[in-house]
């Protein structure tokens, strides 16, 4: 019988992802956005392409989607929609628990009744006007301010997510300070990380398939799926 998956042994620190991982912020691009296209006198945009279009910076999406759509839009509608975009957004996340995947906190809970140490490590920037949807304003407007201790945002580094030196820039070459590691996530590159640092990765699959996954070789070896945080045993 196969045993339940769980974090490595003597893991110390829980590295998260935000997006898609702790908050379902593909739920909220998706219903911003529509409502905004409408408020434009556009339709609104099948699932599925917002689906290809949800990586990287929010207004590369945008304007991915609506290239994808069939929506011409010229750099001064594009703006427009864009600013009108994270107005919504804002107001959305107001009350950013009703985002919260359950299952994260439930892990999250259960971690940190556990001792362990839980830092959320994101591309997405803090910035001087990103409101509530500041990955450190999330985190304190939320129940998530009880149990996690430190936030990288995108803009806190040179570096990035998937490479170590995004850490580092925090917490030195070694890593030392956090002790030993375990990644959680939802995207190949939240694997990719894990394999950069040097450690095992739980990735809860959203959706029926994480793309891109295969293309990290013997990713088998350090990285389990599972289709809810419930899953794991800390």
């Amino acid at each position: 019988m196969d045993r339940p998956p769980q974090l490595p042994a003597d893991t110390q620190t829980i590295v998260w992802d935000l997006d898609g991982t702790l908050l379902d912020s593909f739920g909220i691009y998706r219903d911003c956005l529509n409502e905004t296209l409408l408020k434009h006198s556009r339709p609104a945009i099948q699932e599925q392409i917002f689906r290809n279009n949800h990586h990287g910076f929010i207004e590369d999406s945008i304007a991915a989607v609506l290239r994808e759509a069939g929506q011409v839009a010229t750099s001064t509608e594009l703006a427009a929609i864009i600013k009108d975009f994270y107005v919504l957004d804002n107001a959305y996340i107001a009350n950013v628990d009703q985002h919260l995947f359950e299952d994260a906190l439930d892990l999250a809970t259960r971690a940190h009744e556990a001792g362990l140490r839980q830092i959320v490590v994101t591309n997405r920037p803090h910035g001087t006007d990103r409101g509530n949807g500041s990955p450190r304003n999330l985190v304190a407007n939320s129940r998530l301010h009880s149990v996690i201790s430190d936030i990288l945002c995108g803009d806190d580094s040179a570096h990035r997510k998937p490479y170590r030196q995004f850490l580092e820039a925090r917490f030195g070459p070694e890593l030392s300070g956090l002790g030993k590691v375990a990644v959680i996530g939802d995207q190949f590159v939240d694997a990719e990380f894990a394999h950069n640092i040097g450690c095992d990765a739980i990735l809860v699959a959203r959706t029926e398939k994480i793309p891109h996954l295969e293309s990290l070789e013997n990713w088998q070896n350090y990285v389990q799926i599972v289709t809810s945080l419930r899953e794991v045993t800390v």
